[in-house]
Formats: C-alpha cells, sequence, structure tokens
C-alpha cells in the first residue's frame, strides 16, 4: 500500500520535517506508525503532459509505504488533509483519498482542459470509472 503527493522542491525541506512531525503525532495519538521507510524524489519541471505535478516547477514526491493494513485508511485521510495543507499536488493514480476540489485547484485550467478533451475523445464514458469521475466527469 502507498501514497504519493508532490511538493514543491523550493518548499520541500520545511515540508519533510512537517511530515516527521505529523508521522509522530500519528503514531502518538492512535498507534498508527508506518512499517516502510517513505521516499522521496525530486522530479524536473515537466510543461509536455498536462496533467503533470511539475508543469510549472520542480517537485519533490513524497511516497509512503506500509504493509500495515489496519489504519492505513484513516492514516491516509490525514495524509491528504497533511498534503493539502502543505500544498501538495495529488497524483491521479497514487494519490489516496485526495478530495476532488483539491485537485482541481491543484491543476487548475489545465483539469478542465483536460475533462474537455476527455469528453470529446470518450462521449459514452466508457473508460471513466468512478474514481476517475470524481475528478475527470
Amino acid at each position: 500500500m502507498y501514497s504519493t503527493w508532490c511538493f514543491p522542491a523550493t518548499d520541500f525541506s520545511v515540508v519533510i520535517k512537517a511530515y516527521v512531525d505529523f508521522c509522530q503525532q500519528t503514531q502518538q495519538s492512535n498507534g498508527y506508525r508506518c512499517d516502510m521507510p517513505a521516499v522521496g524524489f525530486r522530479v524536473s519541471k515537466d510543461p509536455s503532459a498536462l496533467l503533470s505535478p511539475s508543469f510549472d516547477e520542480p517537485v519533490f514526491a513524497l511516497q509512503t509505504t506500509s504493509t500495515q493494513q489496519r489504519g492505513w485508511d484513516d492514516f491516509v485521510i490525514d495524509l491528504a488533509q497533511f498534503a493539502e495543507n502543505w500544498g501538495g499536488t495529488p497524483l491521479f493514480s497514487q494519490s489516496r483519498a485526495f478530495r476532488a476540489e483539491h485537485a482541481a485547484q491543484s491543476y487548475s485550467t489545465r483539469l478542465d482542459f483536460f475533462r474537455k478533451i476527455r469528453r470529446q475523445l470518450d462521449p459514452e464514458n466508457r473508460l471513466l470509472n468512478p474514481f476517475l469521475a470524481q475528478s475527470f466527469a
């Protein structure tokens, strides 16, 4: 199980410290602890993909991983709130529990354009599952 969020590279040193505090507070409050190390990696600015999380600037992706099923769902909900508070951008295929409103705000007009093109190319919604419908419909 994993969840990945992207944060502006310029802010990542502060975000990662806040993430450590978040994890410690989570463990103290409900006993949940990810049993695998989190991984951070830099993603260069990439305006070539419409839904690139690094379309405007370089980002660091923070990927949390755990094998502990019990408590994971609550953890990723809290993680999504943490990421949103710290300016995180969700990855549609890898970020769990993101709010569609936050994704729309993060991707701005690029998401609106993607929705328009998606509706033109898939007018019968054959490629739109319920999960993606929250952001792409």
